[in-house]
């Protein structure tokens, strides 16, 4: 699905984006090193987390890779130092760090992710290895999640100006809690209608308030300069909390538990309070932005 899109909107990128002037850069610009290292570690991390519930926490692999996952990550953090002292620019300037509402949008937009993302994996082994549905039907079935989406998010550019976006994250990371309870009662004799729907549905539109108010709150102070970056950052949270939604719920409701059957009522159980618990932390931490009303509030 997503090859012809991208060929389209490529071609059309063409003839809708304007051209404007580059700025002038050089391979000395691209901090190579830091990258490779945060992506190791994180990449690490990932498979350990994953691996954990097969070969044990308190196994040698397991600790192992967490050490190797933390080493490289300190290096990450060591290659930003040397590159900082030697005068090249590092992968994320450190000013950017004591940035409040964009810490708070990385943290939201990673952790909301993979609630996510750990859903339509769930459910996917669920409904096809529990209730024995093709491929072709699972796609379909997560298209009102997928649209329900989009309905939250347009409600929430509406909302946005007016309540703020603290009220819309905890009310949306409250929904997508809600939502998750209501998933742990599913079975195995439960119809797609009474059963998945409307948990799917909560989370759904839970998930369309919390991402644009977390993308609007991140970016509310950073500086046109450090707009990409700070951009990258939030893309950034989005896609690594996606990998790590699926490497913990898997190990917990797929492998820990004994098999999708068992484990379905667990993961969810723990995203709830992932969820649940976020949406407090958020009531506490997260600065109230409200963009005019009439801006654009737009949202990966």
């Amino acid at each position: 699905v997503n090859v012809p899109v991208g060929v389209v909107a490529a071609a059309a990128s063409l003839h809708v984006v304007p051209i404007t002037p580059a700025r002038r850069s050089s391979a000395r610009d691209l901090d190579l090193p830091g990258a490779a290292l945060a992506v190791a570690g994180l990449v690490t991390l990932a498979y350990a987390l994953a691996q954990a519930p097969v070969h044990g926490w308190t196994s040698v692999r397991t600790g192992w890779l967490l050490a190797l996952a933390a080493a490289l990550l300190a290096a990450f953090a060591l290659a930003e130092v040397l590159a900082r002292r030697s005068g090249r620019p590092p992968l994320v300037p450190p000013q950017m760090w004591r940035a409040r509402p964009l810490v708070a949008g990385i943290l939201v937009m990673f952790a909301s992710t993979g609630i996510l993302v750990a859903t339509f994996f769930l459910n996917t082994l669920y409904l096809q290895e529990v209730q024995h549905a093709s491929a072709l039907r699972v796609g379909l079935e997560f298209l009102p999640l997928a649209l329900i989406i989009g309905v939250g998010a347009h409600l929430a550019s509406h909302l946005l100006p007016r309540a703020g976006s603290r009220v819309l994250i905890v009310a949306g990371l409250a929904l997508m809690a809600g939502g998750a309870l209501l998933l742990t009662a599913v079975s195995a004799r439960s119809g797609y209608v009474e059963g998945l729907l409307p948990g799917l549905l909560v989370i759904g539109l839970g998930t369309g308030l919390v991402l644009p108010a977390t993308a609007v709150t991140g970016m509310s102070e950073v500086s046109e300069d450090r707009a990409g970056t700070a951009s990258g950052l939030m893309s950034g949270a989005h896609e690594i909390g996606a990998a790590f939604g699926v490497a913990v719920f898997s190990a917990v409701a797929v492998v820990a538990s004994g098999g999708i059957s068992v484990g379905y009522r667990h993961g969810f159980e723990i995203a709830a309070a992932l969820a649940a618990g976020l949406a407090v932390l958020a009531a506490a931490t997260v600065p109230v932005v409200r963009p005019a009303a009439g801006a654009r509030v737009a949202v990966h």
